[in-house]
């Protein structure tokens, strides 16, 4: 049922903090408010350095903390837009949109949209590791790792050492990531200049083969100390790309690490760190390999996942998208 717009209170001459979470199960959103520019001061509840946009894209699972200066005429109300990034996810439409209203006290009439849905814009899929750096350069260095390691199901960490974890995507999409129980430090990220190969797996599917990258040319040695381009726990691989991370085994414990695109968990992408104890005791064989049965199998996973969407129903574009982008606002306070 229809209902008015939602709306947040900006007093004028003070500062607004909002806590954002993309809540959605598969696209990164954007996020703007017109005419009031983006001071982003947190990553998933850590401080960063302060970096101001006028709007900014939120993969996934992700958190964000922002600060909005309430300083524009106070005789109007300003909209808030939450939009899909275009061309990510296939078969959403590119535009899809939801919007709420920035209101000042007393203001009746809403401002005609500077930066509107329509308007065309520049999203930098490693803007995460480029500009939301670590409060005033606070531990800015990574330790050096005891190994780096390789994708099974159950991984088995010692306490007390450091890892590395090297996640390569051949996809044309990007892929939001999320770790349970950690923050880690981001050392490494990049693209793939050239993902081509004859190579045909056992499903006599095109692919390119991951193994024939040289990574340890390619990449900073894991047992050396690392710079830390950025930090916290969820996080995106960009399309033909790579990220390497490192953290310290100190949080005991099964942790879950999966895509935030949830029906990739399905085919495969999740798995658990299995953190020992301090005095030995481990977790590892406690959470066991999924049954090979029920993994789909080549041309079969297409035909099963069109089966179910049969059974649910057709959902037009629009609609799939609104379901799957949800963009929460869990926190709104004021500075003076």
């Amino acid at each position: 049922m229809a209902h008015d717009l939602d709306e947040f209170h900006c007093h004028n001459g003070k500062y607004v903090r909002l806590r954002l979470i993309n809540a959605a199960s598969s696209a990164p959103l954007r996020f703007w408010i017109d005419l009031h520019p983006l001071l982003l001061v947190a990553r998933d509840s850590l401080p960063i350095e302060p970096y101001e946009k006028s709007y900014i894209a939120i993969p996934a699972g992700q958190r964000l903390d922002v600060i909005v200066r309430c300083n524009q005429n106070i005789n109007y109300k300003y909209n808030m837009y939450v939009s899909l990034l275009e061309n990510v996810v296939a078969g959403m439409s590119p535009n899809s949109w939801m919007n709420a209203l920035l209101v000042y006290p007393n203001s009746t009439v809403i401002s005609p949209p500077q930066l509107s849905p329509e308007s065309n814009f520049t999203d930098d899929v490693l803007f995460e590791y480029k500009h939301l750096k670590p409060l005033n350069g606070e531990n800015d260095t990574s330790l050096p790792a005891v190994k780096r390691l390789i994708y099974i199901f159950d991984i088995l960490h010692k306490y007390g050492k450091v890892y590395e974890v090297l996640l390569v995507s051949n996809d044309a999409q990007p892929h939001s990531f999320h770790l349970h129980g950690y923050v880690v430090n981001f050392t490494t990220v990049g693209t793939l200049a050239t993902l081509t190969s004859d190579h045909y797996d056992e499903c006599n599917e095109y692919r390119f083969d991951m193994t024939t990258v040289k990574y340890d040319r390619m990449l900073p040695p894991y047992d050396q100390v690392g710079s830390i381009l950025s930090v916290g726990d969820s996080f995106t691989i960009p399309s033909k790309g790579y990220v390497v991370f490192r953290f310290k085994a100190n949080n005991p414990g099964p942790w879950l690490f999966h895509c935030h695109m949830e029906w990739h968990i399905s085919p495969g992408l999740a798995l658990v760190f299995s953190i020992g104890h301090q005095n030995g005791q481990s977790y590892h064989n406690l959470i066991s390999n999924p049954p090979v049965k029920e993994f789909f199998l080549c041309g079969d996973t297409k035909q099963r996942w069109s089966n179910f969407y049969s059974s649910k129903g057709a959902l037009s574009s629009s609609m799939s998208a609104i379901l799957l982008g949800t963009l929460i606002l869990v926190d709104c306070f004021f500075y003076m």
